[in-house]
């Protein structure tokens, strides 16, 4: 909740859970403008070798059958991961799968009060990984810059996530 200690407009994680019945477009669901966005692994995307954020947003923005996006779209956002994926009999385990980071990440923000919505491009500029167990382990941090040029307002910089893989928590080489 430190985000709201901020009094920060730069970050807003205000998203909505649409959906339309019966020519009306109802919201189901909304999350807090200062709690990261939560996402997910699918079951088909848990069992591949490397995916990226895109593909992420992809999962959260179809969730429930529902459409999902961001209200707003501020210069920088906060992500969290959830690596944990249940298979068809309710076991639960969690994906290795290998998050590129390098690649801009397209963000779901609705136009309106309908379910049509933009796509707009973030940069990953920090995150943080937790190696280890529930109980017990390390966290890593890690930085890249993007000159001010990506800092329009076509283009905004700015995501920091939580991501983690007992192999490569980044994504790629952690060398540089």
């Amino acid at each position: 909740m430190w985000f709201s200690m901020l009094h920060s407009t730069a970050f807003d994680m205000k998203w909505e859970k649409r959906l339309e019945e019966n020519d009306l477009v109802r919201v189901f669901d909304t999350g807090s403008p200062h709690i990261p966005i939560c996402l997910k692994f699918d079951t088909l995307l848990a069992h591949t070798t490397t995916c990226d954020l895109t593909q992420l947003f992809r999962v959260w923005r179809q969730d429930d059958g529902m459409s999902t996006a961001l209200t707003t779209a501020p210069p920088c956002l906060c992500i969290q991961i959830d690596r944990n994926v249940a298979d068809a009999m309710n076991n639960i385990y969690r994906s290795e799968c290998m998050i590129q980071t390098d690649e801009p990440c397209l963000v779901p923000v609705f136009h309106d009060r309908t379910l049509q919505h933009k796509l707009v491009e973030y940069h990953v500029v920090a995150l943080m990984a937790h190696i280890g167990t529930d109980q017990a382990g390390h966290i890593r941090p890690r930085y890249a810059w993007h000159p001010p040029s990506c800092a329009t307002s076509a283009q905004r910089t700015g995501s920091s996530l939580r991501i983690g893989s007992s192999l490569n928590p980044f994504g790629r080489s952690l060398a540089g």
